[in-house]
């Protein structure tokens, strides 16, 4: 099964005639598109203190959000992702449910590299890094993420915005 753009899951912010219960699709039960591929996966306590809060905001989003109304910008770098895109959009979308979708810009590139190394391959990925920038060059942002191809969660993705309680300059996170 392939999970091309056609099969994208697609899960809609709000229900703007009722936004107080909008209703979350998600994609068929144990489809490939919906699922993370099975590995290790190690959590600790502190990793999940944002889970209650995000799926509350799933069931009861707020056109504001829950966070501190902080705004976000999303830069993202694909290539040939097909199996990461439909989990990392559903991740996306419910991270936002909890950041509030007035706070939150995404833009998201598709590179086409041909093979090449070295400093070649840093050069043509920094440019495309600097495409996905280009939007926020007339925002006003506060945070920005750089993503690619991470299945990441929704969770995580807010405690890593919430890094020393949201002081910092740079966080980087780590993908094992």
């Amino acid at each position: 099964m392939s999970c091309s753009s056609e099969t994208a899951v697609q899960v809609p912010l709000f229900d703007l005639t009722e936004e107080e219960n909008p209703s979350l699709e998600t994609a068929e039960e144990g489809s490939e598109c919906s699922s993370r591929p099975v590995g290790a996966h190690y959590e600790q306590p502190s990793d999940v203190r944002y889970r209650d809060a995000v799926q509350s905001a799933i069931a009861h989003p707020l056109r504001q959000g829950y966070g501190k109304q902080a705004k976000n910008f999303v830069a993202a770098v694909f290539y040939n992702n097909e199996l990461v895109i439909p989990y990392w959009h559903v991740s996306l979308i419910k991270a936002i449910h909890y950041l509030g979708p007035d706070n939150v810009f995404v833009s998201i590139v598709e590179t086409r590299p041909d093979y090449f190394s070295g400093s070649e391959r840093i050069e043509f990925l920094a440019a495309r890094r600097n495409r996905a920038l280009g939007p926020p060059m007339e925002g006003g942002y506060d945070k920005v993420v750089f993503s690619n191809d991470i299945f990441i969660e929704p969770d995580i993705l807010v405690e890593f915005l919430e890094t020393n309680d949201g002081n910092y300059d740079v966080a980087c996170g780590l993908d094992f």
